[in-house]
């Protein structure tokens, strides 16, 4: 019997429909490191963090190449943080920020997904959006660039899944048209099909859809059209399967129908409607059953709308389908839960949606169904400056953006200057200091409009250390608003004062978390504070040491040797 039940079919420039942590591909092992504001992190790691109004940002730092694939998660904890993730490159220049998705497990969660541009260290920081606190949970994965296959247009290609395969990589370009990708499945499996995973990336690294195989003979998604290039990740959703599918990359409106009876040959051209129901579909919804089945909305002005519909007896999910009255379209299937939450800005600015639910199970497909209209306002436009700042009518912009001015490559052992970028409507600005163990260690407070401070980050002020996180926060009312972070080198003392002479070299030591165990190193300094090129360094950790990171060296040996060709900072995490 044939037949046909197409699911996630969408066409939208940026909707992420399914968002779950990335899977396969030579994924560094777990471990954890317990990191209260910061610190270093590698590919796998989990750290746990705090942000207060003492403390509202941390800053982690982590080493990634050209063509890596990282995915950033930031999870609410405790306290009512909304975390935001903001990631620069090793230049420091912004290259991804968010602040939540709409299908994460908690509102709250924040999650970012790119593809490095190129190879060095890059620093990751959190903070509470808002001017939220709490704690949370971040989770870092990497994978590095993998081997992928082209697939040309309007060539259908098959593909095979052997037993305990690793993923399978193809890439697209979006054409001058709505381009689809058509998955077609007729290998057996459970419950109809071959159970595969596909999923689909935009060019920045972005999880933009995930089709799971296993009720359908066809599965899709539809991109905008010259929207980039796009990876497929393809996988068995169990390792111990195997199976073929086929993948085929055309226009929207050349999307082949159903297969033909017999053949499972892809037709196309062939109209999209007229396949035949799935086994045991009703044709309409019993009555009885369905008599109290409503959706009920909740959206508020960015256009985040959770919707929620009551259990039905013998349902095993729900399918949605979000429609724009421009055609955009959005669908997911859903499993055990009554309610779900969608960004409806992903779709478009504003306008008429309209959103059907469908209680649903895989003996008798659609059981009930009911919808909705929503319409959505456009977003707000930011308002011209009040002629008179003073006056009663002074406007606030929606936008806060700042940028730490100078310095951004290197400050002084001493007396320092910094410059940040006005930010119309903050009431005065934060400047905060941090070590490489992501200790606070200077702190000042201006009022606006003034746009630069002064501050002693001298080694007698601040203590030793060879690299400095500085963060400039705009205030609005004494609130944190938003904020600007660098890390930099701080320049080497020439006079002896707690810093390496010229041609030494700065060894800096960091327990992370602080108290948590305690680190010795042999021998000591034999050049004035420092060491001379070429020292052979034997740390020894006391404690429960969990791995090593900085200076070259990683694992978790101990003690550990390693030879001091540069200035570092050695971290044991424990």
């Amino acid at each position: 019997m044939n037949f046909v039940r197409r699911r996630f079919r969408f066409y939208l420039p940026l909707l992420m429909l399914v968002i779950t942590a990335l899977a396969g591909a030579t994924y560094t092992p777990v471990h954890v490191t317990q990191a209260q504001g910061g610190g270093a992190l590698g590919y796998g790691s989990n750290a746990y963090g705090t942000l207060s109004a003492e403390m509202p940002l941390a800053v982690y730092s982590f080493n990634g190449s050209a063509g890596d694939l990282v995915h950033i998660y930031a999870s609410n904890w405790t306290g009512s943080l909304e975390p935001q993730i903001d990631l620069l490159t090793p230049s420091q220049q912004l290259l991804a920020s968010t602040s939540d998705h709409p299908f994460a497990v908690q509102a709250q969660d924040a999650e970012l997904s790119v593809f490095l541009p190129e190879t060095g260290a890059y620093t990751l920081s959190v903070s509470g959006a808002n001017g939220t606190t709490g704690e949370f949970v971040l989770q870092l994965m990497g994978r590095a660039a993998v081997p992928s296959t082209p697939l040309a247009f309007g060539q259908a290609l098959p593909v095979t899944i052997p037993q305990d395969a690793g993923a399978q990589y193809f890439t697209f370009e979006a054409e001058d048209c709505p381009t689809t990708l058509v998955i077609q499945n007729d290998a057996p499996g459970q419950p109809f099909t071959f159970p595969f995973v596909a999923k689909v990336r935009n060019e920045k690294g972005t999880e933009i859809a995930q089709l799971r195989g296993g009720d359908a003979l066809e599965d899709w998604v539809t991109v905008a059209p010259l929207s980039g290039q796009y990876e497929v990740e393809v996988l068995a959703d169990d390792p111990t399967l195997t199976g073929s599918i086929t993948l085929l990359v055309t226009c929207s409106g050349d999307v082949p129908g159903c297969p033909a009876d017999g053949t499972g040959v892809l037709i196309p051209g062939a109209p999209v409607g007229g396949c035949p129901r799935c086994p045991g579909e009703p044709v309409t919804p019993d009555p009885v059953v369905c008599a109290d089945f409503r959706v009920s909305i909740d959206a508020n002005d960015d256009g985040l709308v959770t919707f929620s519909w009551p259990l039905v007896e013998g349902a095993e999910g729900a399918i949605w389908q979000l429609s724009h009255e421009d055609g955009a379209h959005a669908e997911r299937l859903v499993e055990g839960v009554t309610s779900d939450t969608v960004n409806l800005r992903d779709l478009a600015d504003s306008g008429a949606f309209r959103l059907v639910v469908h209680a649903w199970s895989a003996a008798d497909g659609y059981i009930c169904t009911a919808e909705v209209t929503i319409e959505l306002e456009g977003p707000p436009t930011e308002p011209e400056p009040d002629p008179d700042p003073d006056g009663p009518g002074q406007v606030v912009p929606f936008a806060c953006s700042i940028r730490l001015e100078s310095p951004r490559e290197g400050m002084a052992n001493g007396l320092q200057t910094f410059f940040w970028s006005p930010v119309e409507g903050a009431t005065g600005y934060r400047l905060r200091i941090y070590n490489e163990g992501s200790a606070l260690v200077a702190e000042g407070t201006v009022a606006a409009p003034a746009t630069s401070m002064t501050l002693d980050v001298s080694t007698a002020a601040i203590g030793h250390g060879f690299t400095f996180t500085v963060a400039i926060e705009a205030l609005r009312s004494g609130e944190h608003w938003c904020v600007d972070a660098v890390t930099q080198m701080r320049e080497h003392r020439e006079d002896g004062g707690g810093e390496p002479q010229p041609g030494c070299y700065f060894l800096n030591v960091v327990v992370d978390p602080p108290n948590m165990g305690s680190i010795a190193i042999s021998p000591s300094p034999n050049c004035g504070n420092g060491y001379n090129p070429g020292t052979v360094i034997t740390a020894t950790a006391s404690g429960k040491l969990q791995s090593w990171s900085g200076c070259g060296v990683s694992g978790s040996a101990n003690p550990i040797t390693f030879t001091l060709n540069s200035s570092c900072t050695l971290t044991g995490h424990f």
